[in-house]
């Protein structure tokens, strides 16, 4: 399927110890546990609204917060001591990513990992991992996966787009800070989700057309969210389809960017193969057209070649655990660029965002 850039030489790597190890491992549940307990009471928000911005242990009694818990929080850097009294204060990181009324909070999206849904499903972690797909407590028959449940039940839908919305926003920002977007006219945001790659590339660039394409239940609430530019504009149908709607085919020869954002890393190779290949005969339609270039914009996780980031490490087993089908994982940036280059693009430029998320630019010619 792909050619591996991994190296089996660990020379380099510095888990040695005993106490390492238990650092990296087991106690990973502890740190995650008492992040979601924070998240669930709204600590962080409480004390960074509070009118000092900060508060006592006495002072978040009410809350039912131990003292040991604070001082684990101080440990990971989500708290801090303030130093000419005995109260608690946010760190900047905590200020930015989980105060609930920023706009960059992603306590929303942590909040899943701590609903007893889940809870259910990691009690069958070993049959998860023994073959790959989430099974039932009766038999190894595998349980119904997420996609099929967001069929019958639009709710969820939502829901999961409002958590993926908060946790790439982030990244969308960023993105848009570190690229020049200005030479592009019509963006087509395949999977578009809730529009937010659209109305953050057109607030910045408001010549630019833009064009979410998602689901009908997605595109249904997305279009009702109120929104500052005119020239956002949303799509319903199905990416996989053979024949995209006409409102895309009629416009061919204006789209000159079109975007998977965490769109290839929920699906299997072939799918993956099948999608950026009508990405690409479609842009290559374009060129034919009406000239110029075309160009997919691919924004995932990616695994870096020395296999240390473990948040990307861990999305393909975190996917087997939520969404049940196994079909989804992460890959290496080589292992998207081979993707990229067999299917037909000329030239590719990587940008690397915070973490393990990537932004690769593919240009037909």
């Amino acid at each position: 399927m792909f050619e591996s850039s991994f190296s089996d030489d660990h020379s380099d790597q510095s888990i040695t110890t005993f106490d390492t190890l238990l650092k990296h491992t087991l106690c990973s549940f502890v740190r995650s546990q008492i992040l979601f307990v924070a998240v669930r009471l709204n600590l962080f928000t409480i004390i960074d609204e509070s009118p000092t911005g900060s508060l006592s242990y006495e002072e978040m009694k009410s809350c039912q917060i131990s003292l040991s818990m604070l001082s684990y929080l101080v440990y990971l850097r989500l708290l801090k001591r303030c130093s000419n009294s005995n109260k608690y204060e946010c760190t900047s990181v905590t200020r930015t990513y989980l105060i609930s009324s920023r706009k960059n909070y992603v306590g929303l999206g942590i909040g899943v990992w701590d609903h007893r849904r889940l809870y259910k499903f990691i009690r069958r972690m070993n049959e998860t991992l023994r073959y790959g797909i989430r099974t039932n407590e009766e038999s190894n028959q595998q349980t119904k996966c997420i996609w099929t449940i967001f069929e019958h039940n639009h709710n969820p839908m939502i829901f999961f787009a409002e958590i993926m919305s908060s946790f790439t926003r982030c990244t969308i920002n960023e993105l848009c800070t570190r690229v020049n977007f200005s030479s592009y006219s019509t963006l087509l945001d395949v999977g578009g989700s809730l529009g937010d790659l659209s109305r953050t590339i057109v607030q910045r660039y408001p010549h630019i057309n833009a064009f979410s394409f998602d689901l009908p239940e997605l595109i249904s609430y997305a279009s009702s969210i109120e929104i500052e530019h005119s020239n956002v504009h949303y799509i319903a149908g199905d990416f996989f389809q053979e024949q995209w709607p006409n409102e895309i085919i009629e416009r061919t020869s204006l789209i000159d960017l079109i975007s998977l954002k965490y769109i290839l890393h929920d699906w299997s190779y072939k799918q993956r193969q099948f999608l950026v290949l009508k990405i690409f005969q479609f842009l290559k339609s374009k060129i034919e057209l009406s000239g110029g270039n075309g160009t997919l914009l691919v924004i995932e996780k990616m695994i870096d070649q020395g296999r240390n980031n473990t948040t990307s490490l861990s999305t393909s087993i975190s996917m087997a655990i939520e969404c049940g089908d196994g079909i989804g994982y992460d890959a290496t940036i080589n292992e998207y660029e081979q993707l990229l280059i067999k299917t037909g693009f000329q030239r590719i430029q990587c940008v690397q965002l915070t973490g393990p998320m990537v932004a690769l630019f593919a240009h037909v010619i």
